[in-house]
């Protein structure tokens, strides 16, 4: 169904106005009640694999553009008894958060639509519906996802009555979400579409000037050759530019980059070029076509569409917020593609939120249509929608494939991560993005190695509504940077933690024993991190440090000095910590028992075990721990299983409504190697160290850790090895 509701064509248009509230994004018309993108692949059976029909069941996938709602292709049911028609692979969504799934059907006959965890092993809902004629009707059913991750949905059989049944268009999305009015079929880069969007930048390939032929990495050019990560440069011989058309023939480095809209360079935002920011919706597309398409993969390169972090490339805007001690890079890989990695997965897209250590980001498979031909030319796009205050900070992502959306992902925006480093893995699918609207973005084309498999671009376009998402850097003369600003001296046990935003490269750190007086040479150099920890140090002596910035133009001045005196942290205050008494010291309530089982022991021979009820039950594991008026204090513990439990730290008072701490622990590791179908190398390789934000203690002389089933959902999940310790002097847990 179209939106009637279009703002009139301007320059620019307020693009939060282009948010319909009821509008069919996928290709299919939604309820009124199911407002996301959709999350499903394949969604009208026009593609391959990703449901499991079961041999010789009555469930098949038919080409019979009769009997199909969209496209040529449905899911037919021969009516029997009994039968089970799954999706192949979980569906990836936010806990505790409402979703609507649905169907559209037509025929003769009832069938049942099931939403489960991804294991079969829950059901979350389901809705039983009737067919009964030739008008295409819907069922759809909407439900909380508890604190699962990842869930899928099934078709039952329920009785055998009927005949054959034709089912379409299947959705799961966000019930609460948004979406905006978006057709890249109706984009003309001549004017401005209806809805605002416009050509903001673009090569039709017509003119190789608009390439850095001789990689000068001057100004004017569209399309730079320098690799940013240090491999070969591009070189003449690897394309060519005839009748319009740009020709790929061989890619330097094994990550499928030949040639992009920007390139590293001496200034102070390290780099020359054009980048995009989705500051407001944008979308990239281009066309091309892959010659020799069976010999794709078979050298370390796929064919690629791609744009990456520039400010993480040069080291200017690389760390992660409210984590300035990881980095993070947001890749957003329109398509890759290669032979070679097999039917199911020859074909991705996908946002990597990469960060330092692990990633909080995902890959989308796609599914295209059977029998497609890439050595013809089609399009490929990938729709950005930021998030922001207009929209409920919901932010979402749809690749499309021929002006044909493939598959939607979605975050929540204004976040600050608050997942375990290494990650997680909360945030397969659905998750929550907290850099992708501050990234500057460099486009990226590239094809295989070796020549085995020419690529012909025939245009590259960025549409958007603003033309604030798009930035132009010139290259100037070299510039000597500033000095780091905000640097930060954490003390520790025998070492000082340096922190700094980051604003080049490149740094040295210099270091003394009294104010102003660092040695002349550096104690570390030309760092590739905006972070330094000094191990070479002793307990109770105070050390200064200056920091500089490093470019090819030179040396910054020195930072503001700062010092810190490192100093040991205070032992465990916690009573059998790792429960190998039984839990003395500790009040434990049903669902948590103390377990000697060693398969839910991470050291030593007791944890703490909880069978998760599907509903929560408001039991608890409490211990009281004296604690000394106004001192930093820092808490955690190791946790292995599939669920999710809070961890509080509470006064005196035991105050449930300001805890001086708190902590939503979430356990999806084991999930994760199930999924992924990776077996860990050892057991251990299952837990994870979970550490509560650091807390002073105020004016309390005691305080209480509240373990609790806030959330239920199921899963069995294990714990052990608590701790709560006084942090050294000056620390406070940064």
């Amino acid at each position: 169904m179209v939106n009637e509701r279009r703002p009139s064509v301007r320059t620019e248009t307020p693009w939060p106005a282009l948010l319909s509230l009821a509008v069919a994004l996928l290709g299919c018309t939604m309820p009124a009640w199911a407002l996301g993108p959709n999350l499903m692949n394949n969604n009208s059976f026009e593609g391959i694999y990703y449901y499991s029909l079961p041999a010789g069941g009555p469930f098949a996938i038919v080409k019979d553009p009769a009997n199909a709602r969209t496209g040529v292709r449905s899911l037919q049911v021969k009516i029997q008894p009994s039968g089970s028609c799954t999706t192949k692979y979980p569906i990836f969504v936010w806990p505790n958060t409402s979703y609507t799934t649905s169907v559209w059907y037509k025929g003769n006959g009832a069938l049942q639509l099931q939403v489960l965890r991804h294991d079969g092993s829950v059901e979350l809902a389901h809705i039983n519906f009737t067919a009964a004629g030739d008008t295409w009707k819907q069922a759809g059913v909407t439900y909380k996802t508890r604190n699962f991750y990842a869930i899928k949905f099934a078709i039952n059989e329920v009785g055998g009555a009927g005949s054959v049944v034709y089912l379409d268009d299947l959705y799961t999305g966000l019930t609460d979400g948004q979406t905006l009015d978006f057709d890249p079929k109706k984009l003309d880069p001549k004017k401005p579409a209806a809805n605002g969007f416009k050509l903001l930048w673009g090569d039709e390939f017509d003119d190789i000037n608009t390439i850095d032929v001789k990689t000068t990495k001057g100004d004017g050019y569209k399309w730079y050759t320098h690799r940013f990560y240090g491999f070969p440069n591009t070189t003449p011989k690897m394309y060519s530019v005839h009748d319009g058309v740009l020709t790929l023939t061989d890619c330097p480095t094994p990550f499928s980059e030949a040639l992009a809209t920007a390139a590293p360079f001496d200034n102070k935002e390290g780099f020359v070029g054009t980048v995009f920011r989705a500051n407001a919706p944008l979308y990239f597309e281009a066309r091309f076509r892959i010659h020799n398409w069976e010999k794709t993969g078979s050298t370390k390169c796929s064919v690629s569409f791609w744009s990456g972090d520039m400010g993480m490339h040069v080291g200017v805007n690389k760390q992660m917020l409210g984590h300035p001690d990881h980095d993070e890079m947001i890749e957003n890989d329109f398509v890759e593609m290669a032979y070679t990695w097999g039917e199911e997965g020859r074909h991705v897209s996908g946002i990597g939120d990469w960060c330092d250590p692990g990633s909080i980001g995902d890959i989308c498979m796609q599914s295209p249509p059977v029998g497609y031909d890439y050595g013809q030319y089609h399009t490929y796009g990938c729709l950005l929608v930021p998030a922001t205050a207009e929209n409920g900070w919901n932010g979402y992502r749809t690749v499309y494939l021929d002006g044909v959306p493939m598959i939607g992902t979605c975050w929540v925006g204004n976040q600050v991560y608050h997942g375990v480093f290494p990650e997680t893995y909360e945030s397969f699918g659905n998750y929550r993005l907290s850099a992708i609207e501050r990234a500057w973005e460099a486009v990226i084309i590239g094809t295989t190695q070796g020549g085995v498999a020419p690529t012909d671009y025939d245009y590259v376009r960025v549409y958007g509504v603003s033309q604030s998402s798009v930035r132009v850097v010139k290259a100037g003369a070299p510039t000597r940077l500033d000095a780091p600003k905000d640097v930060t001296a954490l003390a520790g046990n025998v070492r000082v933690k340096l922190l700094w935003p980051a604003t080049s490269r490149f740094y040295n750190v210099y270091r003394g024993t009294s104010p102003g007086d660092e040695d002349a040479k550096p104690i570390a150099n030309w760092l590739s991190d905006p972070r330094y920890t000094d191990k070479d140090v002793d307990n109770g002596t105070t050390y200064y440090y200056r920091v500089t910035a490093l470019n090819g133009a030179g040396e910054s001045e020195k930072s503001t000095e700062v010092s810190a005196t490192p100093a040991p942290d205070g032992p465990n205050l916690l009573a059998d910590p790792g429960f190998e008494e039984g839990g003395k010291g500790w009040t434990i309530s049903k669902p948590f028992a103390v377990s000697k089982d060693a398969k839910q022991v991470r050291a030593g021979s007791g944890a703490l075990m909880v069978a998760m009820p599907a509903d929560p039950t408001g039991g608890t594991v409490i211990q009281k721990v004296a604690v000394a008026k106004n001192t930093n204090y820092a808490s955690g513990f190791w946790m292995k299983g599939q669920g999710r439990l809070q961890v509080q730290v509470l006064d005196e008072a035991r105050t449930q409504a300001s805890p001086l701490a708190i902590l939503n622990a979430v356990s999806t590791v084991e999930s994760w190697f199930w999924l992924c179908r990776v077996d860990p190398k050892k057991p251990k390789d299952l837990w994870q160290r979970m550490d509560l934000p650091a807390f002073n203690s105020g004016n309390n002389t005691a305080v209480y850790l509240v373990i609790s089933d806030s959330t239920g959902g199921g899963g069995d999940v294990s714990l052990d090895d608590f701790f709560l310790h006084a942090l050294a002097p000056g620390k406070n847990g940064n």
